[in-house]
């Protein structure tokens, strides 16, 4: 029997493996590619907090540069609740 055949087989297989871990690993690091996918300190819009009401309607906090909006959302028509400038990062 010829194990060479199954060796090459393997290490083909981790080569490839290897290949699709590098490029998940260089698109993660670097943000993507196209306008929409910047990096993170990049990003002007913010997702802040979830709050799941019911089923079908849900609270949602994002912030904007230095804003932050209140937005009820599975009405039919979206809502914005309030608006207020955005509090200072603590770290």
């Amino acid at each position: 029997m010829d194990y060479s055949m199954y060796f090459q087989f393997f290490f083909s297989l981790v080569f490839v493996l290897s290949l699709l871990g590098l490029a998940a690993f260089a698109y993660k690091k670097y943000g993507g590619f196209g306008p929409g996918m910047k990096p993170n300190h990049m990003r002007r819009l913010k997702l802040i907090e979830i709050l799941h009401l019911d089923q079908r309607k849900k609270m949602v906090l994002v912030q904007h540069d230095n804003q932050e909006h209140l937005i009820l959302i599975g009405q039919g028509a979206d809502t914005i609740i309030s608006t207020s400038p955005a509090k200072p990062s603590q770290g």
